[in-house]
């Protein structure tokens, strides 16, 4: 195995496995071949990482005086994902008539999952979205494929890739002189919407819900986010 690191080498192992087992259930091999692939490492879970205060500071700020239309647009999209947890595959691909404006809600197929989801939408990403799409979206594109984020120029058509979200929250942070770590991303924006509705005291599977998981367990690893929640349950090193 050609591996360097033992995560990258468990993750190989498993795929082998997989594959083993599925010999051995149509009579290829024997059924304790798999057994010969070892597992590198227990079983773990990192701390998620989460935006700073001092950069949701700068993304509020920033919304505060956005005036252009990429401005507008770059808003629109962050908030989307910091205070609804909202995937940048499915920001991309948000059209006008997945909003109900009228009950405040937003609805939709989540790209990943393949499930549909329901959100309430908070007043300040309805303003920034109104922003955007009145003063901001290019008028030119007001009639025809629907998508509420296009590009500013020339073919007005809607993106493909969601490496629009992540440089959209690198290049607000960067007028603030911050920047994201090394293998971040867009991502840390709904790392934080969880993180936060943690830190409110929400439930599990209230969390879970939000951020449209299949199971309740997806929504554990922000727990460790709650240090002030964790703090209220120590255990005793009696007999240590």
């Amino acid at each position: 195995d050609y591996h360097s690191t033992s995560e990258s080498k468990n993750a190989y192992g498993i795929k082998l496995r997989q594959l083993l087992r599925f010999m051995a259930d149509n009579k290829l091999i024997p059924v304790n071949v798999a057994l010969a692939v070892t597992t590198c490492y227990a079983p773990h879970r990192n701390i998620v990482d989460v935006l700073s205060n001092e950069m949701i500071e700068a993304i509020y700020d920033h919304r505060q005086k956005a005036a252009t239309p990429l401005e507008l647009r770059d808003s629109a999209i962050i908030m989307l994902g910091l205070r609804m947890g909202i995937r940048g595959a499915d920001i991309i691909n948000l059209k006008l008539d997945n909003f109900d404006w009228n009950n405040k809600t937003v609805s939709f197929i989540q790209t990943k999952t393949k499930t549909a989801i329901t959100l309430p939408v908070p007043t300040e990403v309805a303003n920034s979205l109104y922003k955007y799409i009145v003063q901001g979206r290019p008028k030119s594109a007001d009639v025809g494929n629907g998508y509420i984020f296009i590009r500013h120029q020339a073919p007005y058509v809607p993106f493909t890739v969601t490496t629009v979200c992540k440089n959209t929250l690198n290049r607000v942070l960067a007028r603030y002189g911050l920047h994201l770590k090394k293998g971040q991303g867009f991502h840390m924006t709904r790392k934080t919407f969880a993180t936060n509705m943690m830190r409110a005291r929400n439930k599990l599977d209230d969390i879970s819900n939000a951020l449209g998981h299949a199971r309740q367990e997806t929504a554990e690893v922000y727990l460790e986010r709650n240090e002030a929640g964790m703090r209220m349950c120590p255990m005793p090193f009696g007999g240590v």
